[in-house]
Parts: structure tokens; sequence; C-alpha cells
């Protein structure tokens, strides 16, 4: 004889709705418990046997939410607004979280007396590694942090297998598939140890229903993040601060050369995305800065390049007495009743600086090289220049003016035109300056 006890008061199985089957001498039962109040509820199951009490389901705690309603929308990387709305307690959760700070037990509650936390399957980005802080996933993970016991945690629920592929870009073995711990998966990592020599970073991809969902990337030595150096020089120090942007977390550190190829510098260990500041460089001259990591183990070669630019730094200051190259305008038309931006090569315009007014601001004088020399735009000289913003790869993006108005664009000369007084003729808005294309005038 069954008996249940649902939340500790005792029913027989003839007080539920239910149904039997029998397969191969076993007889399977269907209940439908009428439970149907929001909150926290036991079950349990025993029966007679001979007079012997026996236990068929010990003790289970479950619960019962009606009208759970959960929203999550991420704001930016690694941070979310989360809202929960719940029938088993009275508070509507309506809060900002990090990743940083997150716990899949972010939500608690008490119940009769008992504490409870809330995992909800929420769609975050997010994995975490050996039981440690949860982190976004563009954070990399760093095969130094991996030991041969290690396990991977993957948050959501959407996810049954991993495919990995390496720095070559090929597959690695057969897909595996994960430990479904409720509201993450799980997966042993330490095998991935093994391709530390053979590949430069692995590619780890979470897979459901043969779509990739999420992505993580880890790193078996250090690579350059992106194409270019960022280098910041201050005006009122005459100092340069750089600004190194590398994935991994191996010892790097970067040295500075002239242009005849002396070291100037050799820097300590530095930080991803961490400011090295105060170095004095020459401003126009050419440097050659390069980043290596410092390799460990018994190789003879103890240092490995990641990277090496061929920079310049430019003081504003030093821009008095030079020329520049404008290799590009761009000028508002009106095409179809509509007004649209175009730009406009130039090969022979240069504008060369006579006097600083203050920060950005210049007295300048535009003239163009031809076959007999210097055509000077005398009509128009000299002109205001507006630097406006920084260095991007070779440019500079100038506002030329004369008097406060624009000047104008001549297409029949591929020139600026040496009057003021064309109606005919188009303002020109903004001039690229070539940073490097510095010539004496």
């Amino acid at each position: 004889t069954f008996y249940f006890l649902i939340d500790s008061k005792r029913k027989r199985i003839d007080d539920f709705r239910y149904t039997t089957s029998e397969r191969n001498g076993v007889c399977k039962y269907t209940i439908e418990p009428d439970i149907r109040e929001d909150g926290m509820h036991s079950v349990e199951i025993n029966c007679f046997y001979k007079g012997r009490k026996i236990s068929i389901l010990p003790k289970k705690i479950f619960g019962i939410d009606s009208i759970l309603s959960t929203e999550i929308l991420r704001f930016d990387e690694g941070n979310y607004h989360l809202y929960v709305k719940t029938g088993i307690f009275e508070e509507i959760i309506d809060e900002y979280i990090s990743i940083s700070d997150f716990s899949e037990d972010l939500i608690s509650f008490s119940w009769n007396e008992e504490k409870y936390n809330y995992q909800l399957p929420l769609s975050l980005d997010a994995y975490r590694l050996d039981g440690k802080q949860w982190k976004a996933l563009n954070e990399d993970l760093w095969i130094g942090d991996i030991r041969h016991d290690s396990v991977l945690d993957i948050f959501g629920t959407n996810i049954n297998t991993i495919r990995i592929f390496g720095s070559d870009r090929k597959r690695i073995d057969e897909d595996i598939v994960v430990k479904d711990c409720g509201v993450y998966q799980q997966i042993a990592v330490g095998f991935l140890s093994t391709y530390r020599l053979t590949q430069d970073y692995l590619v780890i991809t979470f897979r459901d229903a043969n779509r990739d969902q999420k992505t993580i990337y880890c790193y078996n030595k250090c690579i350059w993040a992106g194409k270019n150096l960022e280098i910041a020089y201050d005006e009122n120090t005459d100092t340069v601060d750089i600004l190194p942007k590398y994935h991994g977390k191996g010892n790097v550190f970067f040295t500075i050369r002239d242009s005849s190829g002396d070291e100037i510098y050799r820097s300590g260990i530095v930080q991803n995305e961490e400011w090295e500041t105060g170095f004095t460089l020459e401003s126009f001259q050419k440097y050659h800065v390069a980043f290596y990591e410092k390799e460990k183990g018994l190789r003879l070669k103890k240092e490995r390049l990641l990277r090496k630019f061929t920079c310049m730094v430019y003081a504003q200051k030093d821009f008095i007495g030079r020329s520049f190259r404008i290799p590009e305008i761009q000028y508002d038309t009106v095409v179809r009743g509509k007004l649209v931006t175009k730009s406009y090569k130039f090969t022979r315009v240069y504008v060369y600086f006579t006097e600083q007014k203050s920060e950005n601001h210049f007295t300048a004088e535009l003239y163009a090289r031809t076959n007999n020399g210097a055509f000077m735009y005398d009509q128009i000289n000299p002109v205001e220049v507006e630097v406006c913003g920084d260095v991007i790869g070779d440019t500079l993006e100038l506002a030329i003016t004369k008097d406060g108005d624009g000047l104008l664009l001549d297409k029949e000369n591929h020139g600026i035109k040496n009057t003021m007084e064309d109606d005919d003729a188009v303002d020109i808005y903004s001039y690229l300056m070539d940073i490097n294309g510095v010539k004496t005038f």
C-alpha cells in the first residue's frame, strides 16, 4: 500500500488522479498531485510491504511559481539590468548587476524558517574556471591558470557540446558533451594544456543543435591585440605615454630604438591596457617600439617578439615652420534634394604653419606645388587653422577658414579657390593633413 506525505500531510494514492502502465513486469504510476499554491513544498512516498515501511521516494523539496517573470538586458559588456517578479516572495528584483559580482545564488529567500536560493537560467554571457569568480565571455582564458583537473562552467541551459579550434583555424578533435549542472553547464578542460606548444591560442565554442552559441578564447602565449599602437603626447611636460594592448598573462615588456637602431629605453614588465608614462621623445623623429614576451622554460630564446611599430610623436608647437600635404578634403553638396557629404582628393596642396595662437589654433599659409615652384594662395592667405582631434593613422583633421568663413573648392585646378568670392563653388568644411608628409617650405 502506497502513501504520500505532501507538505507533511498523509495522502493515499486514491486521493489523486493517476494512470498506470506496465512494461517488462514493472508497473509505472503517473500521479497528478493537487498542489496549486505558489511556494515551497515537500513530497515523500512510502509503502508498507509485509508489515514493513519501505521508502520509495525520500523527502524532496520543490517549488511552484505560477507568475515567475524574468527579464535581463545587457547594457554593456559584463553589466546587466535584472528584473524578476515571482509568486514565492513579494519583493520584486529590479537592479543592475555586474558579472564580476554575480553568483548563481544571487536571489535568496526564506520559507518556513528555511533559507533557499532561487537559481534562474538567465541569459548571461558568463563563465568561470574552477568555481571561482564569474567572468564575461570577452575576458580570455590563460593556459597558465588551467590545472590538470580544472573544470569550466558556462552559464545558461542552451548548451550541450563544445567544439575547439586552434589558432590555425583547424578543428581539434571531436565535439565534447558537457555536464548539465542546472543553470550552468560544466566540462573538464585540463586537456587544453596539451596544445600549449602547438597552438598560439584555442577557440572554444559552446554549441546547441549544431549551432555555435558562445565563444571563449584560451591563450597559450601573449598575442598583440589590434593593429596599432596607442601613443599620447603631453604638450605640457613634453613626455610620451604608451598603452600596451595584448591578450594573455605572460611577462611582456617593450623597447624603444631611435632611427639609427640604438636602444634608448627598455621597460619593466607591463600590464595590459595600463599606460606606461613619462618617456621623452623628440617630435617628428621616427622611433621603433617593439613588444616582447619573456618566455619560461629552458629554451635558448628567452624573448619572443609580439609586435613591432614604427612611430613618430607630434608636438603642436613644432608645427611652426613646417609644411604638410593636404591629401583629402570633405564638402557638402545637394544630390536629388538631399544633403550629401563627399570627399575630394588633392595631390599638390600644402599648409605651412606660421604661428600658434593657442592650443589647437594656428595661423598658416596655403600653397600648391607646381612644376614652376610654389603657387601661393595670396588672395586668401593668411588663414586660420584649427586642429580637430588626434592623429588617426597618418592623418590629422583640420578646419581651415578665412576670417571665420570656409574656403572654396576649385575642382578645375584640383585645389582651393584663390578667392572668397565665387557663388558656384562649394565650401570645404574638413581637411585631412598627412602628418608624415612634412615638406620644407
